[in-house]
C-alpha cells in the first residue's frame, strides 16, 4: 500500500512539471484582443489563462474592467478577448450633479438614453450626442426654458406751464395734476438652468395714458403809481409802439394814461418831447391812442400817472 502511494505521488509531481513545461514550450499562433475598441492582433503567444497572457504582454487590467472570456481561461487559437474599461461621467444637469459608470466606449446620446437623461432640442450640450466617451469626463446640460412676460411700466406725464394775462406776476398755482401713465409690455424671455439670461421686447401697448401737469402761472405786471397829473392828448405817426412824447418827464419813464370819457386805459414809454400846445400833456404814439379811443376823435381828456419802478 505505501509503495501505491508513493507511486501516485510520483505520477501527480511528475505530470505537473510536465504540463508546466508544455505550457511553456507550446505556442498559440494568434489570438485577438478588442481593448475598447481598438482591436489588436497577437501571433505567436505562449499557452497559459488570459491574465497570464495579457500581464506578459504588457496590457493591465484593472479589477472593475470587465473582460470576456473570465481572465482565468486558458486561451486557445483565434482566441478574441474583448476588454471593457470602466469609466466614470461626471453629469451636470441644471442643479442636479450624478456620476455614471460605463464600461467600453459609448457615444453620449446612448448613454443619456440608458440612464433616462432628459433634454430637449433647445438644450445646450456641453458636448456633440455623437460624441464618443473614451476616458473619465464632464458632461453638462444647460436646460434651456422660454416664456413671456407681461410687466406694466409708468409712463412719464409732461409738464405744462401755462400763461395768464389776468393773474399778477408771482401768481404760480398747479391747475391739473399730472397722473402717470400705464404701458404693458411683453418679453420674450430665455432661462438658462431657470436663471433668466436674455429678454427681448415682443410688443409694448398704451394701456393708460397719461395725463399732463398744467402750472398756471401770472404774466400781469403790477405798478406803483405816483404823481398824477389832468389835462388832454393827441397822438402823431412816431415810432409805432405804445409810447409818448412829454416836455418834462423823464426820457424812459413809464405812464399810465386814462381816457377819462371811457375809461380805457394804456401804458407807454416816454421816449420823445412835446407837444407844445397849451393843455396838452401828452402826444401819444398812434399805436397806443387806438387802444384808448377812435383815431378820428384827435384830441381826448386824459388822467396820467407816474409810474413808479
Amino acid at each position: 500500500m505505501k509503495k501505491i502511494i508513493i507511486f501516485l505521488i510520483f505520477l501527480i509531481i511528475t505530470g505537473s512539471w510536465g504540463f508546466f513545461w508544455w505550457s511553456k514550450m507550446h505556442t498559440i499562433e494568434k489570438i485577438i484582443i478588442i481593448d475598447d475598441g481598438e482591436e489588436k492582433i497577437i501571433t505567436n503567444v505562449q499557452q497559459g489563462t488570459i491574465c497570464n497572457v495579457l500581464n506578459e504582454i504588457g496590457i493591465e487590467i484593472k479589477n472593475y474592467d470587465k473582460i470576456s472570456p473570465k481572465c482565468d481561461k486558458f486561451i486557445e487559437k483565434d482566441l478574441i478577448i474583448t476588454i471593457k474599461r470602466k469609466k466614470i461621467i461626471s453629469l451636470k444637469r441644471g442643479n442636479n450633479n450624478i456620476d455614471i459608470e460605463i464600461f467600453g466606449k459609448e457615444k453620449l446620446k446612448n448613454i443619456l438614453l440608458e440612464n433616462d437623461i432628459k433634454y430637449d432640442s433647445d438644450d445646450i450640450i456641453s458636448e456633440n450626442l455623437d460624441f464618443v466617451i473614451e476616458n473619465d469626463t464632464k458632461i453638462e446640460i444647460i436646460v434651456v426654458d422660454k416664456e413671456k412676460i407681461t410687466e406694466n411700466r409708468d409712463v412719464k406725464f409732461d409738464k405744462i406751464i401755462k400763461k395768464d394775462r389776468t393773474k399778477e406776476i408771482g401768481y404760480k398755482k398747479i391747475t391739473q395734476a399730472g397722473v402717470l401713465g400705464v404701458e404693458e409690455l411683453t418679453y420674450d424671455i430665455v432661462l438658462h438652468d431657470n436663471e433668466e439670461f436674455s429678454r427681448v421686447l415682443f410688443s409694448q401697448k398704451i394701456v393708460k395714458e397719461a395725463v399732463d401737469q398744467i402750472t398756471t402761472i401770472g404774466t400781469k405786471k403790477v405798478y406803483k403809481f405816483g404823481k398824477s397829473h389832468k389835462g388832454q392828448a393827441s397822438w402823431y405817426i412816431y415810432k409805432g409802439c405804445d409810447c409818448a412824447a412829454n416836455q418834462w418827464l423823464e426820457i424812459g419813464s413809464k405812464v399810465k394814461v386814462t381816457n377819462k370819457e371811457n375809461g380805457k386805459s394804456v401804458i407807454v414809454t416816454i421816449n420823445d418831447r412835446g407837444p407844445f400846445s397849451d393843455g396838452r400833456i401828452l402826444d401819444l404814439d398812434k399805436v397806443a391812442f387806438k387802444k384808448i379811443a377812435s383815431i378820428g376823435v384827435g384830441v381826448i381828456d386824459i388822467k396820467m400817472e407816474e409810474i413808479e419802478e
